[in-house]
């Protein structure tokens, strides 16, 4: 049996406040991991986590108590199988990952997104250079969208005013936000399968998947009401009021992807790609979506130091995503990820990313610093800077979420 964990202590500081909305403010993390062999094919795992993240303006961040993954495992020959509360990740790429499918995620913060686990069977067979493998959910889980008072959700809305049928609607500019009870289309959640092939030949990789399970991100619609009637410029004006209740809803998608990886000299040349067809008729739901990611990795140096990522994602579909809360994926429409990796020394390294959607013109900075004090402690500085060409793209009002955090680690 093997028992170890980490202690995280974080301050997260926005430079700018909003008033009513998550103040900076610091944060504790206790996670825990335990594993071990039963006999000789079992094995367990369980690894609960702790957050308490008390003067935050949402409740539903102020404690948390998760499990990252629970299961039982057995292995013997070419089989094996996990059976509990899993995660999985068959994608291949940093930026826009089209394998993100498999699972649902805590959008709390959407630049952070958090697996969860749900109840699940994976049963894998694999040889010298091949695996099939299989990947069931009974229940998955609710994703977990941003709450009412997070600054993740519009501060702004979209202050402007749109003509509807020679009408104008005056949109609010400070929204109040609600939820209703999340809904499903055609049992969503329940009974997800995935199977998937890897073959390696070499320095090349190939894998090919099929998916049918819930959106990673729900259908979320815009419940708004009308405060006043007025006009503007002898048009009839409908001004809208500030209470917006949000209602999530989870339909199904069949997604057929797959990837390539090719290692050559000093580079790693890398494709993903997927083909999604909606489940069921909602008008609001996209009926089909294709995308494509290209990302090439190169280590100029002979010592491995430094390494640069060029990454470009490509995504097509039928009609448009519904805005506010699920339209932040909107900013891999067409974007370009450029990285870079530096090891400053055995125990410091610097990390730089540069993401610029060029549909929108959005752009995002981010510089991570991150050392080993000791052995047992390390020390993380990241900086994030977000720029949005105007109030209506993909970011939607985010600018005042740039951020610095200030992270200490400490493992036993």
């Amino acid at each position: 049996m093997e028992t170890y964990g980490s202690l995280d202590i974080s301050y997260q500081y926005f430079f700018k406040e909003i008033e009513g909305r998550d103040p900076s403010r610091p944060r504790l993390t206790l996670s825990v991991k335990n594993s071990g062999e039963l006999n000789k094919y079992w094995n367990y795992k369980l690894s609960p986590y702790f957050s308490y993240d008390g003067l935050s303006e949402v409740e539903e961040q102020e404690t948390l108590f998760d499990v990252e993954e629970a299961y039982i495992e057995f292995e013997k020959n070419i089989f094996s199988f996990k059976l509990g509360w899993l995660q999985q990740n068959w994608g291949v790429t940093e930026g826009f990952d089209p394998a993100a499918v498999l699972q649902s995620y805590r959008l709390w913060n959407p630049l952070d997104m958090q697996a969860l686990a749900s109840p699940s069977l994976q049963a894998t067979w694999s040889w010298s250079s091949s695996l099939f493998e299989v990947f069931m959910v009974s229940q998955r889980r609710k994703t977990e969208l941003p709450q009412p008072k997070s600054r993740w959700l519009p501060e702004e809305y979209i202050d402007s005013e749109l003509v509807v049928d020679d009408n104008i609607i005056v949109l609010p500019s400070d929204p109040q936000y609600s939820y209703a009870s999340y809904e499903q289309m055609n049992k969503a959640r329940e009974w997800n399968l995935g199977v998937r092939y890897f073959q390696t030949i070499d320095s090349f990789d190939f894998s090919l998947f099929f998916f049918e399970g819930a959106s990673p991100v729900p259908l979320t619609q815009i419940g708004l009401t009308v405060d006043s009637v007025g006009v503007i410029d002898g048009k009839d004006a409908f001004f809208l009021g500030q209470d917006i209740q949000l209602t999530p809803i989870d339909y199904r998608l069949r997604t057929l992807g797959g990837s390539t990886v090719l290692s050559i000299g000093r580079s790693i040349l890398r494709h993903a790609w997927h083909y999604q067809d909606a489940v069921g008729d909602n008008a609001a739901v996209p009926d089909w979506q294709r995308a494509n990611v290209l990302a090439w990795e190169f280590s100029p140096l002979a010592s491995g130091k430094l390494i640069s990522l060029f990454e470009y994602s490509n995504v097509e579909r039928a009609g448009e995503l519904n805005s506010t809360v699920s339209s932040i994926g909107r900013i891999f429409d067409e974007a370009y990820l450029l990285g870079l990796r530096y090891e400053l020394s055995e125990k410091w390294s610097l990390y730089g990313s540069y993401l610029y959607d060029s549909v929108y013109g959005d752009q995002v900075h981010n510089i991570t610093v991150t050392g080993r004090i000791r052995d047992s402690l390390t020390l993380k500085l990241l900086w994030i800077n977000i720029e949005e060409k105007d109030k209506s793209t993909a970011l939607a009002g985010y600018t005042k979420n740039d951020q610095t955090v200030i992270n200490l680690e400490y493992f036993f």
